[in-house]
This record gives C-alpha cells, sequence and structure tokens, in this order.
C-alpha cells in the first residue's frame, strides 16, 4: 500500500458480514421457527404450520436482500491516505465521503471483535478534539473508521507517523492551539503597540 493510493477492505469482510447474517437468521430460527413447528406438531395444529410458512415466506426476501446489500455494500468502500489526511467513502443509496486531517487527530484505536479476529481483520478508529460523543455516553465518537482490512498495522502506524510530522491543531474539545508563527506575529504587533504607547506617553 503507498500513500495516495485506495485500497478497500479485504475480501473476507463479506464472508464476514455473511457469517453474522447466518447467525442471524440461525438465532431467528431457534428462537421463533423451532418452538412453533413443534408447537403445531404436538397439537396437531394446521395453523401453526401456516405460521412458520408465512414467517419462512418473510425469512428468504430478507436473507436475500441482505445478500445483495453486503455485496452492493462492500464495493463502495475505499480508504485514501493522503499526505494531510484520510477519505473514506462508503454507501449504497446514501453516499458518504469522509475528509479527516492529520493535524486533528488525537488518537487512533485498533479493534477486533471474536469472530473478525477469526478472520485476521480489524478495524483502525481514527478520533479527532472536539466530535461529538455517543448519546448518553461520555465515549468518544471516532470521526473515521478504515474498517475490514487484515493489514491495520500498517494503516496504524502510516497514520501515526503522519500525525508525528504535523503539528497538531486541537488538543482539547473545542480549543485550538495557536501556531508559532502566529504567536511572533502577535508578539511583533504587541510590541509595536507597545513602543506607540510609550511615545505618546
Amino acid at each position: 500500500m503507498q500513500i495516495g493510493e485506495k485500497f478497500g477492505p479485504h475480501g473476507d469482510l463479506k464472508a464476514l458480514y455473511y457469517t453474522y447474517l447466518s447467525l442471524t437468521l440461525l438465532s431467528f430460527f431457534l428462537w421463533w421457527m423451532v418452538p412453533g413447528l413443534l408447537l403445531s406438531i404436538s397439537r396437531g395444529s394446521v395453523g401453526g404450520v401456516y405460521l412458520l410458512g408465512i414467517m419462512f415466506g418473510v425469512l428468504v426476501p430478507c436473507a436475500l436482500f441482505a445478500i445483495y446489500w453486503i455485496n452492493r455494500y462492500f464495493s463502495s468502500i475505499s480508504f485514501l491516505l493522503t499526505e494531510d489526511g484520510l477519505v473514506i467513502e462508503k454507501g449504497v443509496w446514501w453516499k458518504r465521503k469522509s475528509y479527516v486531517c492529520y493535524n486533528r487527530v488525537t488518537n487512533t484505536d485498533i479493534t477486533q471483535g471474536p469472530i473478525s479476529r477469526a478472520f485476521g481483520l480489524a478495524r483502525v478508529s481514527v478520533q479527532t478534539a472536539g466530535y461529538s460523543s455517543y448519546p448518553g455516553t461520555s465515549q468518544s465518537r471516532p470521526e473515521a473508521v478504515i474498517f475490514g482490512i487484515k493489514n491495520f498495522r500498517q494503516v496504524n502506524e502510516m497514520i501515526q507517523g503522519f500525525i508525528r510530522r504535523m503539528r497538531p491543531i486541537a488538543v482539547e474539545a473545542g480549543v485550538e492551539t495557536v501556531s508559532a508563527d502566529t504567536e511572533i506575529l502577535i508578539l511583533e504587533e504587541l510590541k509595536r503597540i507597545r513602543e506607540s504607547l510609550e511615545k505618546r506617553g
């Protein structure tokens, strides 16, 4: 992976999403369809079989739609690391393009769930100062997330390298630091004001 080269998530991200879908369908089947089937058999009721047929008829189209959406969503994801910041694009119907400058980044985190770890996938979350937190919590929400990648350590090190080379703009929520050049200009202006006041006084 090179600077300025677009890249996407690893192909195993689709396998991860299919795993989540399979677990969801399995839990639905075990919690609703199996008890309903057993109840209809024990009571000899035909209504239970009809109900299961309706549920199955709803479940299959939903599963097919989910498979369609996973493929479209996977194709829409792209990441780009530039010299100044990172760009993330994604979205099936509503396209979203996020740009984060490195000099606003406060920290990065690597996250792996138990299932994603089995696929060797992780996400790199990028947080900036002053960005909103999750509703009802004090935990800050990442402004950008590079997810579904296997070279997450390399990506995290690249972002950290860019951050170290750039002067940070913000260090606290809503507070921006003043650059050294700006400080020099302010001092020179204050000196001129003092000299002018001394001449008048």
